[in-house]
């Protein structure tokens, strides 16, 4: 999972509240930035001065970056290792878990016996199957992939800018249950 940036303002909002969760009051007053910096020091030995605390929270209108740094500290004030382990805590709550498709797509129904596609996807890789009938293709050539020329698979659904997965693909003379193409940022493809 990429880190979000600092200047990030909903993770950053998300971890200020829990912050106060944790805490037991919101944070509002400088006692209160006060007090958090000295909760803080208890619990990770680490200072984080109330000034720092009060630009993060708004509290001073300073447009001032955070430190990543000084969100380490915080998510380990939380309970967690890092800001990457925070992320990935909170990740699946910021994403919805269904979502309407508009992009693009065609069933493997719709592809015609033979006819080549080009499947591409980040980072720079290129993939040119042919549909062998019923759902089941042939890797032609392919570039910066773990498929090879001579793979075979099964796909009912190219959907573009959504991950691909393929299944009983047979990679090398080996049988693989699934493999997933543009798992990040999906995939595109075009007939060549």
């Amino acid at each position: 999972m990429n880190l979000p940036t600092v200047n990030d303002k909903q993770i950053i909002e998300i971890l200020k509240k829990q912050t106060e969760q944790v805490i037991g009051q919101p944070v509002k007053t400088p006692k209160d930035f006060t007090l958090l910096a000295e909760k803080i020091f208890r619990r990770i030995h680490v200072q984080i001065s109330p000034t720092t605390l009060k630009r993060l929270w708004g509290y001073l209108n300073e447009p001032v970056a955070p430190r990543p740094s000084t969100l380490n500290y915080l998510a380990q004030f939380l309970g967690y290792s890092n800001l990457a382990s925070f992320c990935e805590s909170v990740h699946c709550p910021l994403d919805p878990q269904s979502h309407l498709v508009i992009s693009r797509m065609i069933a493997a129904e719709q592809i015609p016996l033979r006819a080549h596609i080009r499947l591409t996807w980040a980072p720079e890789r290129v993939c040119e199957i042919v549909h062998e009938g019923n759902g089941k293709f042939s890797v032609l050539r392919s570039q910066k992939t773990k498929l090879e020329a001579g793979d075979t698979f099964e796909c009912k659904l190219f959907i573009e800018k959504e991950p691909l997965y393929l299944y009983n693909l047979i990679h090398s003379g080996q049988e693989i249950p699934a493999y997933v193409a543009g798992k990040k940022d999906g995939i595109y493809f075009e007939y060549i």
